[in-house]
């Protein structure tokens, strides 16, 4: 990008100058935008996160998982979340369609009333 003979600006950035337009970044400045890398998971600082993830069947998104057992405080209802999972019934011929751990965590499955206890025509 500079001025040819007669004077004459190219590309619109006059000479000298280090402006430069929308679309012709540089690398570096492109990868100074990019989002920084996440850390690597402490899964040891969550020893109840392991214990869900070895009872839980299906083994997907471990990451996605671990830090939604993070974001939801998950580590202090360790036992009820596990006690829940144990009475879950899951068909393990079919296992795309168990939810993913990140999926059930986040929605708060292990709340879920089993639907065998519960008498739909009993009166409250």
């Amino acid at each position: 990008m500079h001025s040819n003979d007669n004077g004459y600006v190219q590309n619109g950035v006059q000479p000298g100058h280090t402006e430069t337009l929308p679309g012709m970044e540089d690398d570096a400045a492109k990868a100074e935008k990019r989002r920084p890398r996440k850390l690597a998971r402490d899964y040891l600082s969550q020893p109840g996160f392991l214990r869900f993830w070895e009872a839980y069947p299906r083994k997907e998104a471990k990451g996605d998982a671990f830090d939604a057992w993070v974001a939801f405080g998950c580590e202090a209802m360790t036992e009820e979340i596990l006690a829940s999972l144990a009475c879950q019934q899951f068909d393990l011929t079919q296992p795309k369609l168990i939810a993913l751990p990140a999926t059930w965590v986040r929605s708060e499955r292990w709340l879920n009333e089993d639907p065998e206890i519960r008498d739909p025509y009993a009166e409250d």
